[in-house]
């Protein structure tokens, strides 16, 4: 369990490894990656926004690049 600063609440889940936790300077971490499934070549995008020390936001988006001619 890890104490919220901001409302004194204790919460239930454990800060992740997979983007950046809130620090000093940091406003925004963007993390992209790209897939191949069968013809379609698609990135999806995953935005963490930071709101003062204690308190973040995440957003995801997926997007087609593009389709692949196997002619």
């Amino acid at each position: 369990m890890r104490n919220n600063p901001i409302t004194k609440k204790t919460s239930s889940y454990e800060p992740d490894t997979y983007m950046s936790q809130p620090k000093p300077g940091l406003h925004k971490e963007e993390h992209f990656e790209y897939y191949i499934q069968g013809n379609t070549c698609y990135v999806k995008k995953t935005i963490r926004t930071f709101y003062g020390d204690a308190d973040y936001q995440d957003s995801i988006s997926t997007e087609v690049i593009g389709v692949m001619n196997n002619e």
